[in-house]
């Protein structure tokens, strides 16, 4: 059974949210003060709110050290004790707040919750007053992801990593297995001595931060509706659709985490499910919507692109509308993993957008400037 302690200077604030959990998700909820080892060390997932007014005993405390000013020093705290006791166990630790704005200062917001969260030591930024079922969801999800890691990682056997790494990804036992593998590996996995080092909780934080943000060996609806020339508003309706998620069940992602930002497919899953159904004719257009009318028998919106690009916006958010990459501008975002697929945004944002002109390749400013 997962478990998941919430820290918080008014544990009642929390209660509402409690109750949106499933039964079989232990959950307890404590003041700064009341914390114990007990539960503590039990909890899969320790959620700290940011700001903690109303802690007397901290604020009376003799001395500056004994004060921590805020959630992310207080989970500081917490993770050295949890890892301190003889038997450590991976222990997954976020912030829970009404304030991730004011935490996130000036970053956009399509990047705050894992740019906060790999640069102030947790797993995970959460914004209290959004929607509690779809937050619990998401709470759920890295609880349950924790309790799944091996509490001793495999170490000094190749065979038994590719076995862990599979398990947990959950890759499916099919003809295109090693080539999802193979991707993985591709974007550095910290399988090794980090993962046996911290209980494997680097590696739910390579997935969270690194992987499932970016169109990386898995992509999200908007890649593959690029993939697939559609519109992304028709894919997302083809998606929900049993006909479709049949044909393409296989290369869904369930592994750890598979529910935390919506659904993820394997890329070399698609490839080959649209390689064998358009016998070997998948680069066609017309091939792959005569075989998408066939198995889903409905109509398909084709975009209009040659080319299609997802885009980013302004807070470097994607965006819904396609575009053409004759129409964008490829761009380097601080951060953006170099294994990733290229970030893109439009021309007519790349010129009007200071920040996003700043951020343009260099090979392509050219074309920004030129064409302005």
């Amino acid at each position: 059974m997962a478990e998941i302690l919430f820290v918080d200077d008014n544990p009642e604030q929390v209660k509402g949210l409690r109750t949106q959990l499933p039964k079989d998700v232990f959950s307890s909820a404590a003041h700064p003060d009341d914390v114990t080892p007990k539960q503590l060390f039990r909890a899969d997932l320790v959620l700290v709110d940011y700001r903690l007014d109303d802690w007397n005993e901290r604020d009376n405390a003799r001395g500056i050290s004994l004060q921590p000013v805020d959630g992310l020093a207080l989970a500081g705290i917490l993770r050295s004790h949890s890892e301190q006791r003889k038997s450590p166990r991976p222990i997954a630790f976020g912030i829970l707040s009404n304030h991730i704005a004011e935490l996130a200062r000036n970053l956009p917001p399509e990047y705050r919750e894992h740019a906060i969260a790999r640069n102030c030591n947790i797993e995970w930024a959460f914004e209290k007053n959004s929607n509690s079922a779809d937050l619990a969801s998401q709470l759920v999800s890295l609880a349950e992801a924790v309790e799944k890691l091996p509490h001793n990682w495999p170490v000094g056997s190749r065979i038994s990593l590719e076995k862990k790494l599979a398990e947990l990804l959950d890759i499916p036992n099919v003809d295109w297995r090693d080539r999802a593998l193979s991707d993985v590996h591709r974007c550095h996995p910290p399988i090794h001595e980090l993962s046996e080092w911290t209980h494997g909780i680097v590696f739910l934080r390579w997935l969270l931060l690194r992987i499932l943000p970016y169109p990386t060996f898995l992509c999200g609806p908007r890649q593959f509706a690029a993939r697939l020339r559609i519109e992304v508003g028709h894919f997302n309706k083809l998606a929900a659709d049993k006909r479709f998620r049949n044909v393409f069940r296989s290369a869904e992602y369930t592994g750890i985490l598979s529910s935390f930002v919506g659904p993820r497919w394997w890329r070399s899953g698609i490839e080959s499910i649209l390689w064998d159904a358009t016998q070997n004719s998948s680069a066609t257009v017309s091939s792959l919507h005569n075989f998408l009318r066939q198995k889903t028998k409905v109509a398909i919106k084709p975009v209009k692109s040659t080319s299609p690009v997802v885009c980013l916006d302004r807070d470097l958010r994607e965006m819904d509308a396609l575009a053409d990459a004759k129409d964008a501008v490829r761009i380097v975002p601080d951060d953006w993993p170099s294994y990733s697929d290229d970030a893109w945004t439009t021309l007519d944002l790349a010129r009007s957008e200071d920040n996003l002109k700043a951020l343009v390749l260099q090979s392509d400013i050219d074309r920004v400037e030129a064409e302005g």
